[in-house]
């Protein structure tokens, strides 16, 4: 199936991206565009039409408010039926009725008139043309709201009803043509009027509906300064176009014309005060839609004319009214008050400009659409509000942007406490673990050693040794938990476990918890260290000189008995060698040990002269 385009376009502005926008795509004034993509509000995607149908356009985003509905040249029926083979063709069907918008030499530029209908290019042979586009008026007139006056302020601040009009009545506020200082159209519906008023220049910007109306005011506004310059309203010498008798061109950008009444002079009448109707309000034009939330909002739609009753209460809410008479509050910056200029306001809702001929202005309408002088002017420029609505996308962009940096700060934040407690949680149970651990094996230590020192004692045949000796005597060197503490050298910086056992020419012993016995200088130990050792010397529970046998390894209790002098007998007895009573190597068979171990453990304990009386003195 081929794209076709939703509708033909023409630019009313001038329109440049700005740098680094590369969806966009410029666009000149009167220039036709083909709509890709109308969906949004605000932005509009569209294809700009080149000469030929076989060239391929720039595309990109423009302002909706910068483009309108392009105004067909003619209408023709299509003579055969059409499917499209390619990309911007549209299918058509025998007698439909199309809207021409350009002609080439093979295709023509069509839109279908059908509900909905699409645009594109048709063989410039399957049509037939038809004739120009007539304009089509509706025969019931459409009923017209009183468009609200130019408010003009008094010394009280209070505003007036009045109506604004070009010629020789009585107006509210008046000046003179011959004021007018210069009238200039700088963009296609902008009117520029600049009136010398008390030595200073008073401007006037008035928007119109369509190019054609701006240049037919400009021309009314240029002949009545003539005629005031050439002399009290008589007739100028060069010729000039009789405004009353002046025809607009029938062929408008958007179907609006302004014709001058023939009717006589009239003068408009002054216009009353009515302060019981209450406060006229300033006058305002929605710049977004809203919807109402609360029985007291009021929902608006986007370009809706409302009138702005309260705004003092609050700056965010403004009590508004629109042209249906209901009043609620609107978000302040969902609105936008109409432009003043010295005192005079001109608003954005339709309002009447009436022009009519020579001197005359007259606030009657006629039956009789030719004698029909009221032109709709606006004053919302469509430029101002693309600036308003883009500064107010960017503000949204950067509240959004400092609520994610917040997030992220306060997920940060939270990530970082839950890993704190991670690691607390993991380290208490390390803690845990590892006190348990030492719980444990204090205790089997304790087991172990007090199940040794019973069954030692209670040895009758030493083959009922449960295992290997070496296990044994290794017990027998363990410091005892319950009776260690941490030591420290006056420094600070080495510290040992240990189990004090006494002191000895100056120096401390310890039994550290791997069964190593040390000899520390007095000197080097920590003063907290000193004071418990005289605390447990002057107790009495710790021998001055020597440690306890029982904690002592069995090789230096009989090395200690064998220095020892003999004693001196009162007569001399005969020494007889002494044999040891217990064979160390069927000892040590018995308890599971190799031949060549039995026999080297045998030859130590009989080289140092271990026998029961140590262990019974070690045990007992």
């Amino acid at each position: 199936m081929s794209a076709t385009y939703g509708s033909v376009l023409v630019a009313l502005y001038d329109y440049a991206p700005p740098a680094g926008t590369e969806d966009e795509v410029a666009i000149k004034e009167d220039q036709l565009l083909l709509l890709l993509d109308g969906s949004d509000d605000e932005w509009w995607k569209v294809k700009i039409k080149t000469n030929s149908q076989e060239d391929n356009g720039d595309s990109g985003l423009v302002p909706k408010a910068y483009v309108e509905e392009a105004k067909p040249i003619t209408s023709a029926k299509a003579l055969y039926d059409y499917a499209a083979n390619g990309d911007g063709e549209l299918s058509i069907t025998e007698d439909e009725s199309l809207l021409v918008f350009d002609q080439e030499t093979e295709w023509t530029l069509v839109k279908s008139t059908k509900p909905g209908g699409k645009a594109g290019y048709v063989p410039a042979t399957y049509i037939e043309l038809s004739g120009s586009v007539q304009e089509e008026e509706s025969a019931v007139a459409a009923p017209v709201l009183p468009p609200p006056a130019a408010a003009i302020l008094d010394k009280k601040d209070k505003k007036k009803k009045g109506t604004l009009g070009v010629g020789n009545g009585t107006p509210v506020q008046q000046w003179q043509t011959s004021a007018v200082v210069t009238v200039t159209s700088d963009k296609a519906k902008h009117v520029d009027i600049q009136i010398a008023s008390g030595g200073e220049i008073t401007t006037l910007r008035f928007v119109a509906s369509s190019r054609d109306v701006s240049e037919a005011i400009l021309q009314k506004v240029e002949a009545s300064r003539s005629i005031a310059n050439s002399g009290s309203g008589s007739t100028p010498t060069a010729p000039i176009p009789d405004p009353i008798n002046t025809e607009v061109p029938k062929h408008h950008k958007n179907g609006a014309s302004v014709r001058f009444a023939k009717s006589p002079d009239s003068v408009i009448p002054n216009p009353e005060d009515d302060d019981d109707d209450g406060p006229l309000g300033e006058q305002a034009s929605a710049l977004y839609d809203f919807t109402a939330q609360a029985s007291d909002e009021l929902s608006v739609k986007e370009g809706e004319t409302l009138i702005v009753i309260n705004r003092e209460e609050s700056e965010e809410w403004w009590k508004c009214r629109n042209m249906k008479g209901e009043e609620g509050v609107v978000p302040s910056s969902y609105i936008e008050v109409s432009y003043t200029q010295k005192g005079l306001l001109f608003y954005a809702n339709p309002s009447s400009l009436q022009l009519q001929g020579s001197s005359t202005l007259a606030r009657s309408q006629s039956q009789d659409d030719e004698d029909d002088t009221t032109t709709e002017l606006t004053t919302s420029n469509a430029a101002e509000q693309q600036a308003a609505a883009m500064a107010e996308q960017r503000r949204l962009e950067k509240i959004k942007e400092r609520e994610e940096a917040e997030r992220r700060a306060a997920d940060e934040k939270r990530r970082k406490r839950e890993q704190e407690r991670t690691e607390a949680e993991a380290r208490a149970r390390e803690l845990e673990r590892l006190e348990q651990q030492r719980l444990e094996k204090e205790k089997c230590v304790d087991q172990l050693i007090k199940w040794t020192e019973k069954f030692i004692v209670s040895i009758e045949p030493p083959n009922k040794l449960p295992g290997p000796p070496q296990v044994l005597v290794r017990l027998l060197i363990l410091s005892r938990p319950g009776k260690t503490r941490i030591w420290h050298d006056r420094t600070g910086q080495f510290k040992v476990e240990a189990e004090f056992l006494g002191i000895e020419n100056g120096k401390i012993k310890l039994h550290k918890s791997n069964g190593v016995i040390i000899d520390v200088p007095s000197a080097k130990m920590s003063p907290e260290d000193m004071a418990y050792v005289e605390k447990l010397i002057n107790a009495g529970k710790s021998p001055a000189t020597a440690p306890d046998d029982d904690n002592v390894p069995l090789s230096v209790i009989a090395e200690r008995r064998n220095s020892r002098p003999p004693s001196t007998p009162s007569r001399p007895v005969p020494q007889q060698p002494k044999k040891p009573q217990i064979d160390w190597f069927d000892f040590f068979l018995s308890a599971g040990c190799d031949m060549d171990d039995c026999t080297r453990y045998a030859a130590s304990f009989n080289r140092d002269k271990i026998d029961e009386s140590i262990v019974e003195i070690s045990f007992v």
